[in-house]
């Protein structure tokens, strides 16, 4: 128990010290949303930053299902399982949640208004029927638009200037366009 918290201060004290790593663990490892823990989570220690508070959360749980970090006062809370999370919120302060989550293979973690999405670009030309085959067999859809800032998005996500450039639900256009998929991430739990 003791090396266990010795290794816990080691390990903090070196991200503490390095912010490319600092960042890296968390930006890299999970979802983050704008939005306070529940009242289920339970609260932790205060620290100075989400990476620390995700190392003190793995080594107090053997599974964390998600973490948060109050932004004003470093206040640390973890959560073991998803009906934790989605209790009633704790407050109405500004808090940062943190999620493990991924995009599957070919695909790339965005956010659209505040929630997680992943898209994945294919630039081969082909028709409606085959892009939607595609989609499908990578366990995702073809995007779908159904705002002109989601328009923006994914014009953006494709460096194009039109999205009648690609195939997205609702497109009814003949020939053959590349197109892009949209699945929502892989949620997991964190283990020890």
């Amino acid at each position: 128990m003791v090396l266990s918290r010795l290794f816990t201060c080691v390990a903090i004290l070196l991200i503490m010290n390095n912010p490319s790593v600092k960042s890296l663990l968390v930006e890299q490892a999970v979802i983050k949303k704008n939005i306070p823990p529940g009242n289920a989570c339970s609260k932790l220690q205060n620290m100075p930053g989400n990476a620390e508070c995700f190392i003190l959360c793995l080594t107090e749980m053997s599974n964390l299902h998600a973490f948060s970090r109050r932004v004003d006062t470093g206040e640390c809370r973890f959560c073991k399982t998803p009906e934790q999370t989605s209790s009633a919120p704790i407050d109405n302060s500004t808090w940062e949640t943190f999620y493990p989550g991924m995009c599957g293979d070919g695909f790339t973690y965005t956010v659209y208004k505040d929630e997680p999405l992943c898209l994945s670009y294919i630039v081969s030309k082909v028709d409606k029927v085959d892009a939607k085959q595609h989609c499908m067999s990578h366990s995702s859809d073809l995007v779908s638009i159904g705002s002109t800032e989601k328009q923006k998005m994914v014009v953006g996500f494709i460096g194009g200037t039109s999205i009648l450039d690609i195939w997205f639900e609702g497109n009814t256009a003949a020939g053959l366009l590349p197109f892009v998929c949209e699945a929502p991430p892989v949620f997991t739990t964190w283990r020890k």
